[in-house]
């Protein structure tokens, strides 16, 4: 027996010191990343503010010193046990073994089961500041096509900055832009569920990488479909829409365009009057001349100026009291005049001064507080939602919290002008100042002391007494700035789509990319060389056959959403519901300046309407999400309790009863009725002579195709 024991004792010894000399998992590169991939530090669980059921995470792993004494030293270390690796709660809890509110993240005989296994055999060694850094991250394949049910498995590589590379695909997180289109399973297989086109994002450590699956239908589309053409952004849509044989709608009748582009530009349907004309116009251009007339109207700035208060000034109960006139004015005047975007976002980021002489500092008084002024001007100028870096890291970009507070420090010298309470309630406008004398008030607890910077670029150097505002809205509007025109154009054609070529539109980031990002590119660039000229913009817009096509679903395009196949539906917006029907029944033409009631507090009926039908923060203009009291006002406001006095005005002037039908069709759906429609309001008429009328004016004001742009 003593002949065999020294071999097996030799062979213990052999394979301990191979696993002694074996490399330990990586905490920063393996361990975390194990972690992150199962959803343990994510927002939803341990990585929240407090963590979950005592246990906690940074989220995704910002912060690795702290995730490491938090798993290794809290609560004298019971998440780990290095004699028994395996009966470690770090091991235990995502395999179920023992109770996890969390569930089964991965099985005993997983590679990551194994990780954290022998991370804790190893003496659960923390980060390394020697250890490789990750410096490149890729996809393969970048780009694929397949069909309906079939597969695809993506690859992810590494590159460390010891020039290593690595397959890192198990370690890698994978999600798809549209899970209608395309599936992805953890280890990045991707099925293809239906016809479409999606990005698969996968993210690792602090890259990201996109890959984008097309997935065209079967049946080839005649290419005469694709030939009519406007623009240079006709050529980039029907270019995606033929890659994916998807067909595109045909154009807009003339009613249709005519009512669609009035309320996309000045924000209110077409009287009887300018219906009729254009129908009869028999001129070949006559679309691009009304777009041009359009645009020179005084509506036009009016519209823009509705849309751009509402995103300026946020709708909160501390904004309640805040006069909205003074910015709306100022907004109107910029917009008729077509100030240059860049000229605009100047004034507007730099304004000071009391309401009553400069209207554009509402945008400050409606954000106070330095984190909002920061997350609002990133937002809005620069489509870059940069709040989630308040706190801590942005979870899916590269943006870092320093980047946050380096941005924040250009508005802490933003303060409200020294109108006091008593000053305001005799009259006072209150106003913005900026002054280096001590610091902003209500600094949240997250704030951080760093040099001023630009989001991803420079640190300059800041004035120590003069304004600072004006340093940042020099790199903010420069043509050279990658934020800045892409984002407008992104802004400009939702406003006309209802949705961006990048959506949500102000989360431009690589692990959003865009559905067109090569038509993005060139109107960004178009846009930058025009010297930031928005009607220009706009005018190439609506002179595309995209923006002309019709809503109605053609051939097989009825589920696309996304490549702008045929023109979406959009819901009114309470401003354009309320002067529409204004505009039907001729009540006060403009009553947008503050009413008497309640001192400093602005209370006209457009005002109070338009709150009452907006009622979500950041509405969707493709969803009615309006209910039934918006309904119910809508059927008893006051503008329809005026349509008898309107119909009686029709039926004395407007001749026939058919011509009095024909009239109202005009007026509300800008259109004529069809013989069908006519012949029934005809016999309704004959039926109900007294109150017919005014019940025909008051069912279209209430149709679904009155409250939809189509």
């Amino acid at each position: 027996m003593t002949r065999f024991a020294l071999p097996a004792v030799t062979g213990l010894l052999l394979f301990a010191t191979a696993s002694s000399a074996a490399e330990p998992p990586s905490f920063l590169n393996e361990v975390m990343p194990v972690l992150t991939k199962a959803g343990c530090n994510q927002g939803a669980c341990h990585g929240k503010g407090a963590g979950q059921n005592g246990f906690r995470l940074s989220l995704r792993g910002y912060a690795p010193d702290e995730d490491h004494r938090w798993i290794t030293r809290e609560f004298d270390g019971r998440r780990i046990d290095p004699a028994a690796p395996a009966g470690s709660l770090l091991v235990t809890k995502p395999t179920a073994q023992v109770p996890h509110e969390g569930g089964k993240l991965f099985g005993t005989g997983s590679r990551e089961y194994q990780t954290l296994r022998d991370w804790v055999a190893a003496g659960s060694p923390g980060p390394n500041p020697k250890a490789a850094t990750i410096t490149g991250f890729a996809l393969t394949p970048l780009n694929a096509v397949k069909k309906p049910g079939e597969t695809l498995q993506l690859t992810a590589f590494a590159t460390f900055s010891d020039g290593t590379r690595k397959d890192v695909t198990w370690l890698t997180k994978f999600d798809t832009n549209d899970a209608a289109v395309a599936e992805v399973s953890p280890m990045g297989l991707v099925k293809a569920k239906r016809n479409g086109a999606t990005g698969i994002r996968a993210a690792f450590l602090t890259e990201v990488a996109v890959a984008v699956l097309a997935v065209p239908y079967e049946k080839p589309v005649d290419d005469a479909k694709f030939a009519a053409r406007n623009n240079f952004i006709d050529d980039a849509v029907l270019a995606k829409l033929k890659e994916l044989r998807i067909e595109p709608s045909g154009l807009s009748d003339d009613a249709e365009f005519l009512r669609r582009v009035f309320l996309d530009t000045i924000g209110t349907l077409p009287t009887p009057a300018e219906t009729t004309a254009f129908l009869a116009d028999k001129a070949a251009d006559k679309r691009a001349k009304l777009i041009d007339e359009l645009l020179a109207s005084d509506k036009y700035g009016r519209h823009q100026a509705d849309i751009w208060q509402s995103l300026l000034v946020e709708r909160t109960s501390d904004n309640r009291r805040i006069k909205v006139s003074p910015l709306t004015t100022w907004l109107d005047d910029k917009f008729n005049a077509n100030t240059p975007w860049n000229k605009l976002v100047s004034e507007l980021v730099t304004a000071s001064g009391g309401q009553d002489e400069n209207g554009a500092v509402t945008f400050f008084l409606a954000s106070l507080t330095v984190d909002k002024m920061t997350d609002s001007v990133c937002s809005l100028f620069l489509g870059v939602q940069l709040q989630c870096a308040q706190c801590h890291n942005h979870p899916f970009t590269d943006w870092k919290q320093e980047e946050y507070w380096g941005m924040a420090q250009f508005f802490m010298r933003v303060r409200p002008n020294n109108n006091n309470n008593k000053q305001l309630k005799d009259g006072a406008m209150p106003g913005i100042e900026e002054s280096s004398k001590g610091k902003p008030k209500n600094l949240p607890e997250a704030y951080k002391q760093v040099n001023a910077k630009f989001l991803g670029g420079a640190e300059p150097k800041l004035p120590a007494s003069d304004p600072v505002r004006p340093v940042l809205a020099g790199w903010l509007t420069d043509s050279k700035n990658p934020f800045f025109a892409k984002a407008m154009v992104n802004r400009v054609w939702s406003q006309f789509f209802a949705r961006g070529f990048v959506n949500p539109i102000d989360d431009m980031h690589d692990l959003n990319p865009a559905s067109h990002p090569e038509l993005l590119n060139e109107l960004t660039a178009q846009f930058t060389a025009s010297n930031f000229d928005l009607k220009q913009l706009v005018r190439g817009i609506c002179n595309s056959q995209a923006y002309q096509r019709t809503s109605r679903p053609e051939g097989n395009n009825a589920k696309d959403k996304t490549l702008f196949s045929h023109m979406p539906l959009k819901v009114l917006t309470g401003e354009q519901l309320y002067d529409s029907l204004t505009e039907i029944v001729g009540l006060q033409k403009d009553d947008r300046q503050a009413g008497k009631a309640g001192k400093g507090v602005e209370n006209t009926p457009r005002l109070r309407y338009v709150e009452f039908f907006n009622v979500a923060d950041v509405p969707n203009p493709m969803e009615y999400e309006a209910g039934i009291p918006q309904a119910l006002k809508l059927m008893n406001s006051a503008q329809l309790s005026q349509s008898p006095r309107l119909v009686s005005e029709l039926a004395r002037n407007g001749g026939t009863p058919s011509k009095v039908i024909e009239t109202m069709y005009l007026m509300t759906l800008s259109r004529r009725p069809t013989d069908i429609e006519s012949k029934r309001m005809m016999t309704f008429v004959a039926q109900n002579n007294a109150t017919a009328y005014a019940d025909i004016l008051w069912a279209l004001m209430n149709s679904s195709e009155f409250t939809i742009n189509h």
